[in-house]
Parts: structure tokens; C-alpha cells; sequence
């Protein structure tokens, strides 16, 4: 059948279609690149700390080459992290520059990849540890980017512990019609003006060793701190009064000299 095409451009015409079926089929056999979407919504910092983790350097790195068989080439590692690189975040944020062969030898380094002969493998003692190491530090990393630098209810203080214990305990009480009673106006039987025989005697010595045991305690605990500023500011007023002082002082030397030569 003539199709009006010359010798030259059918061959033209052959070449490119054994072009397009031997890139169709060298697709087909080439695992399958998992691409990170690079969406706003990908960086926010309330994410699930899972996804946080699969967006990592390793996380992608083991994903993919479990998804691809559980054993790539170099290249196709390089291909892979070409394509997704700029998507990915560490567990902080931060952005991967460098290049995708530097970061294969960085993983092979820390042993998150084996490599044997020319095939890379997962290693799967890091892929157990992995998720376990880095999800309390990418939850850590979350809360400190949304309530600060430190969360004492993931690491209480034993001060704050007791300070609890004591606010649970009143909570129980109060809440019980039976002991509420037993919480309110506690020193009722004295006025303030008793001795220590006197304050004893009216509240039980037990009970009164142990009311002074707690004032104590929560006298040192709630002590006002000086802030900084403040200390700042009564320093400077101390040096600016010291410093009065002194020019009086010379003031009233300078005078007593002026009057010795007088005389």
C-alpha cells in the first residue's frame, strides 16, 4: 500500500516508532518512582509524624526500594532522588542540597542501605529502629514549634508532681459530700495572735506540725524570682545612688580643703 511517503521518511517513520516501544517497554520494567507531592500541606508541622517521617532522606530511600522489589541499581536511586529530592524534609525541616549520589553514599555510610555487588538493599536492623528512634523526636520537635521549648507534662518536675498530687487530692475531697467539710476554713480555731502551745492546742500537734511542714514547703516552692529587668533596674539604682554618695562626698572635701586654705 503507497502511503505517499518517501523511502527515507518511512524509514524515519520506523525509527521512531522502535523509539517510543523500546522507551514504552524499558518503563514498563523500571520499578516505579514514588514521587512526593510538593504541596504546602506537606510541610505543615501538625502532621501525622508517619508522614513526616516517609518525606525524610531515609524514609523515602527505604520505601522506594521496598516498593521496587527490595533491591535497585545505583541509577535508579539516582533517578528517584533527582525527581523527589527538592520535595523532601528532614525531621526539622531542613532542605537536602547536595547531590543525589553524595546522599547514596551518605545512607550507605550509615548503614540505612546495604550495598552488594551493584544492587542496594534495605537495612532492615535500621528499618526496625527507625520509626521507633525518630517518632519521639519529630513529636518533641512538634511541640516545641507550637508551645514552646519545653512540655513539663511529657517530663514533670517532682515539685511539679507533688504540686498535682496536692491539687488531685483537694479536687477528691471537695467533690465528696462526706469530706468537703474536712477542707473548709481549715484554721477556723485560730486568730493569729497564738503562740505555738496555743496553735498546737487548737488545731491537734499533729495536724499542726504538719499544716507548718506544708507551708514551708510551698513558701520555698512559690518564692517570687526577680526577673531580670528588675534586677537590672535595682542594680542601676543602687550604682546611681553610690555614685551620688560619691560626688557628695567630694563635694564636701573639695569644700573643707578650699576652707583649710582660707585659713
Amino acid at each position: 500500500m503507497d502511503d505517499g511517503l518517501t523511502l527515507v521518511e518511512r524509514i524515519r517513520q520506523d525509527q521512531i516508532e522502535e523509539a517510543l516501544r523500546n522507551k514504552q517497554t524499558q518503563a514498563e520494567e523500571k520499578p516505579k518512582i514514588v514521587k512526593s507531592k510538593g504541596m504546602r500541606d506537606r510541610y505543615k508541622i501538625h502532621r501525622d509524624p508517619y508522614l513526616i517521617l516517609e518525606d525524610t532522606l531515609e524514609g523515602f530511600v527505604m520505601k522506594f526500594i521496598k516498593e521496587a522489589g527490595g533491591e535497585v541499581y545505583e541509577s535508579q536511586l539516582i533517578d528517584a532522588l533527582e525527581n523527589n529530592l527538592g520535595y523532601l524534609r528532614s525531621y526539622v525541616k531542613a532542605t537536602y542540597k547536595g547531590s543525589p549520589k553524595f546522599y547514596i553514599d551518605k545512607l550507605v555510610k550509615k548503614r540505612v542501605i546495604l550495598q552488594e555487588n551493584l544492587t542496594f538493599r534495605v537495612n532492615e536492623k535500621f528499618a526496625e529502629s527507625f520509626a521507633e528512634i525518630m517518632i519521639p523526636k519529630i513529636k518533641s520537635f512538634q511541640y516545641k514549634k507550637l508551645h514552646g521549648p519545653a512540655n513539663p507534662r511529657l517530663n514533670p518536675t517532682r515539685n511539679q508532681k507533688i504540686i498535682s498530687m496536692f491539687k488531685r487530692f483537694a479536687i477528691l475531697l471537695i467533690s465528696d459530700p462526706e469530706t468537703k467539710h474536712l477542707l473548709q476554713r481549715p484554721l477556723r480555731k485560730v486568730e493569729g495572735t497564738e503562740n505555738f502551745s496555743d496553735f498546737a492546742k487548737a488545731m491537734g500537734q499533729e495536724r499542726a506540725i504538719g499544716i507548718l511542714q506544708t507551708y514551708n514547703y510551698i513558701r520555698k516552692l512559690k518564692r517570687p524570682r526577680m526577673k531580670i529587668k528588675e534586677k537590672v533596674k535595682k542594680l542601676s539604682k543602687e550604682v546611681d545612688e553610690g555614685f551620688y554618695n560619691l560626688c557628695k562626698t567630694m563635694e564636701n572635701i573639695e569644700k573643707n580643703v578650699i576652707r583649710w586654705n582660707e585659713i
